[in-house]
């Protein structure tokens, strides 16, 4: 895993952002301040937070490891120690949202699998495409919480 979660400021140079830095915290306020504006002109505002990822997903990266046991360690992570790592981010979000009457949904409740994120079925078919990026199946199965926000039909494709 990532040893740090990184927030990007919106310039041309996309300078990293530190959380909890005065630079960090103000892109929160400011991404409050528009989620305020949205719903006081009566909109329904819900953003959906960090999901999982893991650049030890990615089929090449897997590839290149020498055994089993190695691949089956870095196909999956506990639940808590990815909260562990997107908190300084995740927090002071759903507080920018909630706060300014926003909504959020966690995919991370879709995702998870008695307590861990997997990159792999079951089966061994990867479920990322890259360390960030799922597979269409996967998304179909798990991310159900997209369906009424897109008005798709439980079960239609």
């Amino acid at each position: 895993m990532p040893a740090i979660c990184t927030l990007w400021d919106a310039s041309e140079q996309k300078t990293p952002l530190r959380p909890g830095t005065s630079a960090a915290n103000q892109v929160f306020a400011e991404f409050g301040q528009d989620i305020a504006r949205l719903t006081k002109l009566g909109k329904e505002v819900i953003v959906i937070l960090p999901g999982p990822c893991n650049a030890m997903w990615a089929p090449e990266s897997l590839s290149r490891m020498a055994s089993a046991v190695e691949i089956t360690n870095q196909v999956r992570m506990a639940r808590s120690d990815f909260e562990t790592f997107i908190q300084p981010v995740k927090k002071p979000l759903m507080d920018a949202v909630i706060s300014n009457g926003g909504k959020t949904i966690d995919p991370l409740d879709y995702f998870e699998e008695a307590g861990f994120l997997n990159g792999k079925t079951s089966g061994g078919r990867f479920r990322y495409r890259d360390g960030e990026h799922m597979r269409p199946f996967y998304v179909i199965e798990k991310a159900t919480f997209l369906d009424p926000l897109l008005g798709a039909k439980p079960g239609v494709q």
